[in-house]
């Protein structure tokens, strides 16, 4: 007889049923009564041959409801709760299994293989060899599996990334969530990359979503993250679609200079464009234990929402691509994050899109022109190539000072346009004028006689005299 009475067991059943974990499908498996009835019947045998000296032995009714979640080389694998022994505590239970979590409702549920009146431990029979580990992961995403809840969308004013030493990969993949938890004010944590395949070191990057935005609370994040032993990299940048921000333009669109000085001119304003660095349709991931003759289906990746699966098989790697059935750029670094948690899935990360077939441009690019440079010219100049003067049909190229700005000197008179090419072009236009002859040098020629240093103009002085004496004596001789 159980020492349970029948209103507590009621309630003790009605309290793991209220906190018992959902799954992510429902157990369409269903065992005849003839099946259960002989589980039941093997398992109260089974325990008893286990533990013979027990006070009140194994009765087939100690078996709670069972869960059949399927045959796996000939093993069935079932759970179900042992209410040998009377009263638990409805505390959750996780096991760890080939890297998958199972959460269990009660210390007294098992999860096991049954075969031919055996009862194994789940975590025992992959142990020794009797369930391979893609099937523990199937069953898992079959039963299991809680796709975690939206954590919303995010800004560039309040996200940063984080790259992840090699060796804290691991240790941060455990519990990705509450990895920077302590230190900063997060609203969401998502992985945005993953690489574990053991070719080349472990690779991981974070996109940390704080709670409060602005450009004070990312420069104090940024420098509490790269204070992190385990932090490799810490960076906030626009990596978020936005529209085209466009306020770029010269300090003034006319200059004036003198033939022989010099001004400076620098862009203002900001200029932001959206650079799509990857498509938002895909997701690709490399998998532990690729087999190139299995047809690959969203059924294997209920993790997300994904619409078909593309196999790519080389020489030298096999990638999926898996398509998501809703595409955009959340969703893409969600389905990320959703697989990363895998262990199966070794890498992951948005499909990248392939090099642009558009030539790039020289690194010895130069943003300033002018339109006539025998006018006016660069001041501080640089040859693309030492001795070479055939570059792009130019020798030199401008050096921009500290600020950005550029310094043009003027050399004749005349009128350039000079213009500043970045998405776009923003021009002003330079005119040179002759330098003036200022009323202060008409001045100091004045107050300043000739001096032996100016020969030309004392002679001149001396002849005008010369002749004006010479007309006074003649016209005195005509009148004597």
């Amino acid at each position: 007889m159980k020492k349970i009475k029948f209103c507590t067991l009621m309630l003790l059943i009605i309290a793991l049923c209220l906190c018992a974990v959902p799954v992510a499908a429902a157990n369409d498996n269903q065992l005849t009564e003839e099946q259960e009835t002989q589980i039941r019947d093997d398992y109260a045998a089974w325990m008893n041959g286990l533990y013979p000296d027990e006070e009140e032995p194994w009765e087939p009714g100690d078996v709670g409801e069972l869960e059949y979640y399927g045959d796996y080389n000939e093993y069935m694998v079932i759970k179900f709760n042992d209410w040998h022994g009377g009263e638990t505590l409805c505390i959750q239970v996780e096991k760890h299994i080939a890297g998958y979590v199972f959460a269990l409702s009660s210390p007294i549920t098992v999860l096991c293989t049954y075969k031919d009146g055996e009862f194994i431990d789940l975590e025992v029979a992959y142990e020794d060899g009797l369930l391979t580990q893609w099937q523990i992961r199937e069953i898992h995403l079959n039963y299991f599996y809680v796709r975690p809840e939206s954590q919303g969308e995010w800004t560039n004013d309040n996200s940063i990334y984080v790259s992840i030493k090699p060796e804290y990969v691991g240790e941060v993949l455990q519990n990705v969530s509450e990895a920077f938890a302590d230190l900063l004010d997060l609203k969401a944590t998502y992985v945005t990359y993953k690489s574990t395949n053991g070719v080349y070191e472990d690779y991981m990057s974070l996109r940390l979503v704080l709670n409060k935005g602005g450009q004070d609370e990312l420069d104090t994040a940024v420098k509490l993250l790269q204070n992190d032993k385990r932090v490799y990299s810490a960076k906030a940048y626009d990596d978020v679609p936005f529209e085209t921000i466009n306020t770029m333009h010269l300090e003034a669109p006319a200059y004036t200079v003198e033939v022989g000085d010099t001004i400076t001119i620098k862009p203002e304003g900001e200029f932001k464009i959206y650079n799509t660095q990857y498509f938002f349709d895909f997701v690709e991931v490399d998998l532990a234990d690729f087999d190139p003759e299995k047809e690959y289906t969203p059924d294997d990746f209920p993790q997300f929402d994904i619409a078909s699966v593309k196999k790519l098989t080389f020489s030298w790697d096999s990638s999926l691509w898996l398509m998501l059935k809703e595409p955009g750029y959340f969703n893409v670094y969600k389905a990320v994050n959703a697989f990363a948690s895998d262990p199966m899935i070794q890498t992951v990360y948005p499909g990248f899109k392939a090099e642009s077939e558009e030539e790039p441009p020289p690194y010895y690019y130069t943003p300033w022109s002018i339109s006539d440079t025998s006018i006016a010219d660069f001041a501080d100049k640089k040859p693309y190539y030492p001795g070479d003067n055939e570059s792009n049909g130019l020798e030199y190229y401008p050096i921009e000072n500290e600020d950005g700005g550029i310094t043009i000197i003027g050399l004749k008179p005349g009128k350039v346009t000079v213009t500043y090419e970045y998405y776009g072009s923003i021009t002003c236009e330079i005119t040179v004028t002759e330098t003036d002859i200022t009323p202060e040098t008409t001045t100091q020629a004045n107050d300043n006689p000739p001096t032996g240093d100016s020969y030309p103009v004392g002679l001149t002085a001396l002849g005008i005299l010369s002749v004006a004496s010479l007309m006074v004596l003649l016209k005195k001789k005509s009148f004597a």
